[in-house]
């Protein structure tokens, strides 16, 4: 803001703290509800400054007597627009003519900045139920008061409508993923409400009252009272705002150097530092001036000298914490000039411990001068109008002393916001690549809270839930395999050498960049830890088992204010887990056996250390298979061989594997209805953590039941078998124990149909569709009385199904074996069987439509010389001149394939082609390409899809053409000759090998004349 025009203005932004209750009321000079009357701005020693009058409607310290004239209050505050000069201060109260408010008045003999009592946490406009004439007070920017917590009003975020008592609320940003924990719990992420229920006027004023001791007395209603108007501006409050920047690099002189806080200033000024260069300091000259073009760090100055240098009025107020003056030349302009004073009637820390939980006067000092740092950088100035209105922690955030905020790091928005500015808008500083990740034990949700943890009392052995942890990736990319794990201590220094959770960690496979997240997680206390109070605190790190520490190490531990009270624990239990087998005759289980007893001796199968045991029932005899999942990290069994055993009901063992891995399983026989149980330890009695694999591989044939279907293959004739646990219903007949089931991956969305009425059917057939679930439920069915097919024995069956999600169809007999042949197609379905000598033929470039739906498979020969029976579609492509053939379905470059299409160029006749280019893999290489001479290829489209295919003909490259003119001749040459020698990257390279010799001399001999 500016005081003349042309001429650099000032802009003040205040630090305050948020009183609590019993000091907002208790201290206040007079609290009223009343109206505005008035608001006019005056000029006083060169200063803008306004007078507000109010007219009291009613008031908690004398009440109204009958035939009194209203009684009239006016405040004088510093600043105002007058036009030819203007001055704003952040945390000015803003009155609106004609509204009500509920006000704590400060003492006005004080001389403060404003009247107003604890600054914005002291007036309350008040707003109207839209349903009824119930009032409500909201805040300066707003927010409603849900309550009371920790000692304050509890405010919600921006209150948009009120409706019988409900406010509707301002929306918010979501949160990132929940992590999977290394036991397989899956954490909760935090919701936002978007309703809350608010205190009314009355409500609010009771909690004063009792606050006061006073007696309840009826507060009189005002006639004028507004509407919510919150949340119409969302760079305000919810998001992170900024108003101008400032010249980099900010150099800050700090006045003394013999202070205590010196290195914290040093410190402050280095956290920005990590993620863009931003500050430098310079000498002291001993003494600090406004204006005089220099940054300064001013120190602890009285409100004398405020109102000496800035003007009267310009002191202290009661809660303010620290004041940042800014010059500019406009608005959201650049920062001339930026210094910043501590409010030297509080108690300040140089130490987070010493500050923590302190009395309301002490304050730990680095977060504050950080949050005047951001205001010289342009967070949170001039017309963002600050207002700590957050949903998303912030240095920005009001000062406190009972959440853990030590001052190192910036958060996820403030880094996003400071490079966007300095880096993506003004250019001045360059974005510090890095990864950084940072967690927090405190939260904004409009107002600072703490997490917790739930129970506050445990035994050694239970499980705890830590609600509301913050996790940020204030990185420059994703961060891949990030963890964080769970550590008790008992001191404010978090760090590995304190005792971890029996849940090793929980982790997310990615982190997106410029995301956070507030989870609830659930972490086992130690079996062993020692009975005692802790606090329980969090790291994070990143890169999975190597437990990396990314470069900003400030912000990668934290701890969660109140302790926990751990006591003696029962002695653990020897476990024995079920694990039921799934439909598909498989199960997949964790194992932990990290606080696990030493498990019973033989004959129980043999065992060593701690273990537990695992039961499961088996419903068809053949072989069972166990083994540590594949897709698991090997550091999950920290390196221990596994070993694995199993025995019956009766104890009898039946195997055992001294070193299991995923490729050596434990396999036994089982038999039905029979219980088995498996026990698994490690060599030398370490804990095994990690996801194992149990798998029943029944001793009946592929088809016989619908756990076990044959890959269904167009055009094989098949042979009708005895079903495996018969006899089944058919859906639309009758039951029989004779039949087949297959399973078919449908290519596109649409109505399937299988049938046998091909001749080769030999007995009545009943044919069903069924989706690939417990129970099969069946969702297309035919019987050859159906009278569907032109032999009498054939049968047919329809069902609309989804594209790759998988069904089953079954052949079945009415009276006994047989052979059959099954065939499957996409009804209506816009493709048919193209071969190679029957491919439509093209001879332009373009945009055309292939089918692989319905196609049979074909052998077909790829680049590196191997045949494979692919499903596809040919096409016959035309080249009239030497060109660069480029054929892709690549979405990128113009094709809509969003199938597994691969591609092949062939050259010679149908019986004989010779690959001359593949895409094996679906758009690794972008498509097929290859230089061709005149003639006709063949393409080959792998897919069961259909999808717009792009065909390129382009003017090839001319070879050792150096200069690009058309022609290679005695420029090239020259050029070639000028760069002998070791050459990166240079057109005159031709072979490639990274120097111009007589090796490429020769191939520009050869190419020797105009480009064909």
């Amino acid at each position: 803001m500016s005081l003349v025009l042309l001429v650099p203005g000032l802009r003040v932004v205040a630090h305050d703290r948020m009183l609590p209750i019993h000091e907002l009321a208790g201290d206040a000079h007079s609290i009223f509800v009343g109206t505005v009357t008035s608001v006019k701005v005056f000029e006083r020693d060169g200063v803008p400054r306004t007078r507000v009058t109010l007219q009291v409607v009613g008031s908690l310290d004398q009440a109204r007597k009958p035939g009194r004239n209203p009684r009239l209050v006016a405040f004088e505050q510093l600043g105002g627009d007058l036009g030819h000069a203007r001055l704003h201060h952040d945390h000015q109260p803003i009155w609106e003519m004609g509204e009500s408010y509920l006000v704590f008045r400060a003492d006005p003999e004080a001389g403060g900045m404003h009247e107003v009592h604890g600054g914005e946490a002291g007036y309350y406009r008040l707003i109207r139920d839209v349903h009824d004439q119930e009032i409500y007070p909201v805040d300066a920017h707003g927010r409603g008061i849900m309550g009371i917590k920790a000692g304050r009003f509890d405010l919600s975020r921006p209150v948009r409508m009120v409706r019988d008592g409900i406010a509707t609320l301002t929306p918010a940003e979501p949160f990132f993923d929940a992590p999977v924990s290394s036991d397989g719990r899956v954490g909760t992420v935090a919701t936002f409400e978007d309703e809350v229920e608010i205190l009314d006027l009355d409500e609010v004023l009771e909690i004063v009252r009792d606050t006061l001791g006073m007696a309840d007395r009826p507060m009189p209603r005002p006639e004028s009272v507004g509407f919510p108007t919150g949340g119409t501006n969302l760079q305000r409050g919810l998001g992170l705002c900024w108003c101008g920047f400032h010249d980099i690099f900010l150099r800050y002189q700090q006045i003394h150097p013999s202070w205590a806080c010196y290195d914290n200033n040093e410190w402050s000024m280095a956290e920005f530092n990590y993620y863009l260069d931003l500050h430098r300091y310079i000498a002291t000259d001993g003494t600090w001036g406004a204006p005089n073009g220099t940054d300064e760090l001013a120190g602890f100055t009285t409100s004398s000298t405020l109102n000496s240098v800035y003007g009267p009025g310009s002191g202290w107020g009661p809660s303010t914490l620290a004041v940042n003056w800014t010059w500019t030349v406009g608005d959201c302009t650049e920062i001339l000039e930026a210094d910043i004073h501590m409010n030297p009637a509080y108690t300040w820390r140089y130490t987070f411990e010493d500050a923590f939980q302190g009395s309301s006067t002490e304050y730990f000092y680095d977060p504050i001068m950080m949050h005047e740092m951001g205001h010289s950088l342009g967070l949170e100035r001039n017309t963002c109008n600050e207002d700590y209105l957050f949903d998303r922690n912030t240095i920005m955030s009001a000062g406190s002393n009972d959440f853990v905020e030590t001052g190192r790091g910036l958060h996820r928005r403030d880094a996003w916001v400071l490079r966007q500015v300095y880096d993506e808008n003004q250019g001045q500083a360059t974005t510090i690549q890095r990864t950084d990740m940072g967690v927090e034990s405190w939260y904004m949700d409009g107002n600072i809270e703490n997490g917790s943890i739930i129970p506050s009392t445990v035994q050694q052995g239970d499980t705890i839930t830590m609600r509301d942890l913050v996790v940020e990736n204030i990185s420059t990319w994703d961060v891949s395999n990030v963890r964080v794990r769970c550590f008790f201590s008992t001191n404010m220094t978090i760090s590995e050498h304190d005792h971890q959770s029996d849940t090793s960690y929980y982790e997310w496979a990615t982190f997106d960049y410029d995301t956070d997240t507030r989870v609830d997680l659930d972490w086992k206390v130690p079996n062993d830890l020692p009975p005692g109070d802790y606090y329980v605190g969090v790291i994070v790190t990143y890169n999975g088992s190597n437990y990396r520490s990314d470069g900003v190490w400030g912000n990668n531990a934290t701890f969660f204010p109140d302790k926990i009270t751990v006591t003696q624990g029962d002695p653990p239990v020897w476990q024995i887990v079920p694990i039921p087998l799934d439909w598909f005759l498989n199960t997949q289980f964790f194992v932990n056996t990290g606080n696990a007893p030493d498990g019973p001796a033989p004959p129980n199968c043999p065992g060593a250390g701690p273990d537990k045991a695992f039961v499961f029932e088996a419903p068809a005899s053949g072989k069972f298979e166990l083994a540590p999942s594949e897709f698991m990290e090997s550091e999950t069994f920290e390196g221990q061989r596994i070993i694995t055993s199993a025995c019956d009901n009766n104890n009898e063992i039946l195997a055992s594997n001294c070193d299991t891995t995923a490729n050596n399983p434990l396999v036994f026989e089982v038999q039905p209805g029979r219980e088995y149980r498996l026990r698994i330890y490690t060599t030398d009695g370490q804990p095994v953590r990690g996801w194992f694999t149990g798998r029943l591989v029944p001793e009946i044939e592929f088809g016989s039941a619908p756990q076990l279907p044959i890959e269904w293959t167009q055009g094989q004739d098949q042979v009708l078998g005895q079903e495996f646990g018969g006899p089944y219903d058919l859906p639309c007949f009758n039951q029989t124990d004779f039949g087949r089931w297959y399973v078919y991956e449908p290519p596109i969305d649409g109505r399937m149909v299988a049938s046998t009425c091909d001749g080769g059917t030999d007995f009545p057939s009943v044919v069903s569709i069924h989706r690939f679930e417990p129970g099969t439920p069946v969702i297309g069915c035919g019987s050859f009385q159906d009278g569907t097919c032109p032999e009498d024995l054939g049968a047919r069956a329809t069902a609309e199904v989804e594209r790759g999600k998988p069904v089953l169809v079954r052949v079945a007999s009415v009276d006994g074996l047989g052979g059959f042949s099954l065939d499957i197609v996409m009804d209506q379905a816009e493709g048919q069987d193209v071969k190679c000598d029957t491919a439509p033929r093209i001879d332009e470039p373009g945009v055309y439509l292939v089918s692989g739906v319905n196609s049979m498979p074909s052998d077909i020969l790829n680049c590196e010389g191997e045949v494979t029976p692919r499903r596809g579609t040919w096409l016959e492509v035309f080249v009239a001149s030497r060109s660069e053939l480029v054929v892709t379905p690549c979405e990128d470059l113009g094709g809509d394939s969003t199938s597994r299409m691969s591609v092949f160029i062939f050259g010679g006749e149908c019986d004989d082609p010779t690959p001359i280019a593949c895409d094996n893999f679906a758009c690794t290489e972008g498509g097929a390409f290859a230089e061709v001479e005149p003639g006709t290829y063949r393409v080959f489209f792998q897919t069961d899809d259909a999808a717009e295919i792009v065909v390129e003909m382009n003017d090839p490259d001319c070879f050792a053409d150096v200069n690009d003119d058309g022609i290679v001749n005695a420029a090239d040459l020259g050029l070639l000759l000028g760069e002998w020698g070791p050459c990166n990257d240079c057109p005159g390279d031709l072979d490639g090998n990274g120097r111009i010799d007589a090796a490429d001399l020769g191939l520009l001999l050869a190419a020797f004349g105009e480009c064909p």
